[in-house]
């Protein structure tokens, strides 16, 4: 295995510290799949989310194709305005009335509070369904206000439980996050817009429907909490420390998860984490902590709290300042003076498009600051690994991003903040050194085994 260069170790000590009654459809019963904790769906059922004023057709094309190849449908309406009819299993009046409101003053609100008082009503509903087992996969189809409204249902939803959102958005210039936010939400565009039935969009909609089918038939397999797994961060500039120290674990028998430290990736970590789905936590590279929080900007930024989900759940968990020595931006911007004079920074190209940069001490001192904040909220077992002799690739004696005066700053704050019976452990290697991996996997096993 190797033996571990201690350059210096602190022991510093161990003890770290709705009710409604919903229209019922001929092939699924939904007051009993909503209101009785106890019904037994015997086939699989797929709800449709979708607003039957401007998609009714759409939405009976798909309950008649589900219905057809055997599985159980319920369909739910968001509808905002009146003037139509149709009978869905959950009709936008109890959806208002889940939401805290009624459906009158929804259409006589405008656009922003209509939607925000369906978009609640609708998560509360679909995870009931979910919980009591009375769905199992979700398909929702619509323009952005619609698709967004059905994602804000689906990432109520467990991961494992099949998502499918058809959406005129899911596409061009509009980024994914806007639909599938933390959770496995599939998004297949439309093409054209979903506004009637033709011979285009009856084939999008078969495609979809039978995408659902087959996960619900074939997957939906949910995390479970009896299944231990170790969270891990990386991302490339910390690739093989953080990979050495998984492979070991593996060796060892542990399921390690690792998330990537670009935004979504540390959002992800801490969800699951908050979710119970973690026994523990190998957070190496909390990089994202610099593009949202010293910065607000950045390729990293959207990981609002990183580290706080494991202080805040008491896991066990072994933590490194990996990444925090540089900031991720577009190039373009870079070179336009987002970050200053760029003829006055250290920085490699990520690729033609991403340039890290080297930050000054001042501002790794104000990373480490909030690095060391939460990680003194923590409420049980936690190492934390310096690796002393650099944070990320490039920046060993002689290469681009090398300098010593940027890793003191990190150091430093650490040493003097970090509460005194968090156990801290300073390594005289470099990130990528084996002995890294090796201290690393050695802090995990000794947490886990106490």
């Amino acid at each position: 295995m190797g033996q571990t260069i201690i350059l210096h170790e602190r022991e510093r000590g161990l003890a770290c510290a709705p009710g409604s009654s919903l229209h019922n459809k001929p092939n699924v019963s939904a007051k009993d799949a909503f209101m009785n904790s106890k019904t037994t769906v015997k086939r699989r059922t797929v709800a449709i989310i979708a607003c039957a004023d401007t998609k009714k057709a759409e939405m009976e094309f798909l309950r008649a194709l589900l219905a057809r190849e055997g599985f159980g449908v319920l369909t739910i309406d968001l509808s905002t305005q009146g003037g139509y009819t149709y009978e869905a299993n959950v009709t936008p009046r109890e959806i208002a009335m889940a939401g805290g409101s009624t459906i009158e003053h929804v259409r006589l609100s405008g656009r922003a509070e209509a939607i925000s008082v369906m978009e609640a009503g609708v998560v509360k509903i679909v995870s009931s369904l979910s919980i009591t087992g009375n769905i199992d996969g979700a398909l929702g189809i619509g323009g952005l206000q619609n698709s967004r409204m059905a994602s804000a249902a689906m990432r109520a939803l467990p991961v494992g439980v099949p998502k499918l959102i058809l959406s005129t958005v899911a596409c061009g210039n509009r980024p994914f996050e806007l639909l599938v936010g933390d959770k496995d939400i599939t998004v297949m565009p439309s093409v054209a817009d979903i506004a009637g039935l033709n011979p285009l969009t009856e084939t999008v909609l078969t495609n979809a429907a039978a995408a659902v089918m087959g996960m619900v038939q074939y997957g939906g397999k949910t995390l479970s909490a009896d299944q231990p797994m170790i969270a891990a961060s990386m991302m490339g500039a910390t690739n093989d420390g953080v990979v050495g120290a998984v492979r070991l674990l593996e060796l060892a028998g542990k399921s390690v998860v690792t998330f990537h430290s670009t935004g979504v990736g540390g959002r992800c970590l801490e969800q699951l984490v908050l979710d119970g789905m973690m026994q523990a936590s190998l957070d190496l590279s909390p990089h994202e902590i610099i593009s949202q929080d010293v910065f607000g900007f950045g390729f990293s930024a959207g990981a609002a709290n990183r580290l706080c989900a494991a202080a805040k759940k008491g896991i066990s968990s072994v933590v490194a300042p990996g990444g925090m020595d540089f900031v991720d931006v577009s190039a373009k911007d870079f070179f336009a003076g987002i970050l200053g004079d760029p003829a006055a920074r250290k920085y490699v190209l990520h690729n033609s498009e991403i340039a890290h940069v080297k930050l000054t001490p001042e501002e790794a001192a104000r990373g480490a600051a909030i690095f060391v904040e939460r990680l003194n909220r923590h409420t049980g077992k936690l190492s934390v690994i310096l690796p002393l002799q650099g944070l990320r690739s490039d920046t060993r004696q002689g290469q681009k991003l090398y300098d010593p005066a940027v890793d003191q700053a990190i150091f430093d704050v650490i040493r003097k903040g970090l509460r005194t019976d968090i156990r801290l452990v300073e390594l005289d290697a470099h990130f990528f050194d084996e002995a890294f991996s090796v201290c690393a996997f050695e802090e995990m096993m000794r947490l886990l085994q106490d």
